[in-house]
C-alpha cells in the first residue's frame, strides 16, 4: 500500500497570507490563523473559545452586527461575500473582501468558516483608474459638446444638424421644414473690412435668427456664412413667413462697419414625414440658390418631400 502523507491542516492554514477563522455551531472561535492574529493584533489564546461579542479588538456596534449576520448565515448554510472596512492592528482602516458561510462536516457538526482578504491597495488602484476614466470621459463629453456648438455664434453645428435630421426623418418620422440662408456678398465684407468684421456680422445674423425662431426650432451654423433652421411640426406655409421675418430682422438690425444694412437670401423646403432628411436639406439649398439667382435678399420655396 502506498504511503500517504497527512499534513497538519492548521499549519497549512497558518501559511496562508489571508486571515482565516473557523467557528463552531455556537459561533465561538475554534481556529484563527497567523494572518488573522497579525491583522487585528489579537493573540490566538485570547480569541479561541469566545464569540465575536466577547472580543475587544472590534468596536462593540460592529460585534453585534457580525454576530447577527453570522447566525443568519450559519442557519441557511449559505456562503456570501461583501466588501467591508476594518481597523487593523496598525490603527488604519483597510478595505477588505469578507467571504464567509456555514457548513456541515461529515459528522453532521455545523460550523462557520470566514476568510478576510485585504484589498486596500487594489481598491486604491481601482479608485485611481476610475478617477482617470471619469476624467477622460468628461474630456470626451466636453469635446463632444464643443463639437455640437459653434464657438463663434453659439449656435448648433452641422454635426448636430445631421443628428437631428436623422432623428426627425428616420426615427420619429415627423414632418418639419428646413430654412437655409446665407449672407449676401459676405466675401465682400471680409475683403473690405477684414475677418473680425465678418465674424461680428455672423454673430449678429445668428442673434437675429434666434429672435425669429420658436423655442423648439433648431438653429445651426451650417458652415461659413450659411445657416440652417429646422422647424419641427411645421408646414411650408408657415416656414415661408418665418423665413421672411428672418430676412426683415437681419435687414433692420445687422449692419456692415460702413453702416450699410446686411441682407440674406433664404430657401425653404418641407419634409412630410417620409423619406431622407438630407433630401429636404438639399431642396432648401436649391431654393436658396434660386433666391440668389433671382437677385438676393429674398425667400424662395422648394419642393415638399
Amino acid at each position: 500500500m502506498d504511503n500517504v502523507t497527512v499534513f497538519d491542516m492548521n499549519m497549512v492554514l497558518d501559511l496562508l497570507p489571508n486571515a482565516i477563522f473557523i467557528k463552531d455551531e455556537n459561533l465561538r472561535f475554534v481556529f484563527v490563523n497567523n494572518a488573522y492574529e497579525k491583522m487585528f493584533g489579537a493573540r490566538r489564546e485570547d480569541v479561541l473559545g469566545k464569540s465575536v461579542l466577547e472580543v475587544t479588538y472590534l468596536p462593540e456596534e460592529e460585534r453585534k452586527m457580525y454576530q447577527a449576520d453570522d447566525l443568519a448565515t450559519l442557519e441557511n448554510q449559505a456562503f456570501k461575500h461583501y466588501i467591508f472596512s476594518y481597523r487593523f492592528a496598525d490603527g488604519k482602516m483597510h478595505t477588505c473582501l469578507h467571504w464567509s458561510g456555514g457548513f456541515t462536516d461529515a459528522n453532521n457538526a455545523r460550523g462557520f468558516l470566514g476568510v478576510i482578504v485585504d484589498i486596500t491597495e487594489q481598491s486604491r488602484t481601482i479608485g485611481t483608474l476610475r478617477s482617470q476614466l471619469n476624467s477622460m470621459l468628461n474630456r470626451v463629453r466636453l469635446a463632444d459638446e464643443r463639437s455640437l456648438k459653434d464657438s463663434l455664434t453659439q449656435l448648433r453645428t452641422r454635426k448636430y444638424l445631421d443628428l437631428v435630421l436623422n432623428k426627425y426623418a428616420k426615427v420619429e418620422k415627423r414632418p418639419f421644414c428646413c430654412v437655409m440662408l446665407d449672407v449676401d456678398r459676405f466675401k465682400d465684407i471680409n475683403d473690405t473690412f477684414g475677418h473680425l468684421a465678418g465674424d461680428s456680422v455672423l454673430r449678429a445674423v445668428g442673434a437675429a435668427i434666434r429672435q425669429c425662431a420658436r423655442s423648439n426650432d433648431i438653429i445651426c451654423r451650417y458652415g461659413g456664412d450659411e445657416f440652417v433652421v429646422l422647424l419641427p411640426d411645421c408646414g411650408i406655409r408657415n416656414a415661408v413667413p418665418t423665413a421672411e421675418r428672418i430676412r426683415c430682422t437681419v435687414a433692420a438690425k445687422v449692419f456692415r462697419p460702413d453702416g450699410k444694412p446686411v441682407s440674406v437670401s433664404l430657401g425653404c423646403s418641407e419634409h412630410s414625414g417620409n423619406g431622407d432628411g438630407l433630401l429636404t436639406l438639399h431642396e432648401a439649398d436649391k431654393a436658396l440658390y434660386a433666391a440668389k439667382q433671382a437677385g438676393r435678399n429674398r425667400v424662395c420655396a422648394g419642393l415638399v418631400w
